[in-house]
């Protein structure tokens, strides 16, 4: 389920998918949401609505780590649930991380850059 429309005063992102996102009979597949921005720029108000849309919000400052939002994120996928990853996410061995983790569980991810102005 996506997250409500954004607001003016609320962080916009564009969404490139790198995998398909076929439905099956049982529904919507799952898939893994990567979040990319700097500090401070509005990428957890984003999380927090898909997060209210079903998705599991990972997070290194909340759960201590990258490994444990891994292990978390892991764990949501592989039981059906979609996951936003709510980091900053600037380098391509972090988003290539997690770019593993959705093939080693079978999902689509996506990554999504949040602008601002």
């Amino acid at each position: 389920v996506p997250p409500a429309a954004p607001t003016d005063d609320a962080p916009t992102a564009t969404a490139a998918s790198t995998a398909s996102t076929a439905q099956s009979t049982a529904g919507p597949k799952p898939e893994l949401l990567i979040l990319a921005a700097p500090p401070a720029c509005g990428k957890s108000t984003l999380a927090r609505r898909f997060e209210r849309g079903g998705y599991l919000r990972v997070n290194q400052d909340t759960l201590g780590g990258f490994d444990k939002c891994a292990a978390a994120a892991k764990a949501a996928l592989q039981a059906g649930q979609s996951v936003c990853v709510d980091n900053t996410n600037m380098d391509v061995n972090t988003r290539a991380k997690w770019v593993q983790l959705a093939k080693q569980c079978n999902v689509a991810v996506s990554a999504a850059v949040v602008c601002v102005q």
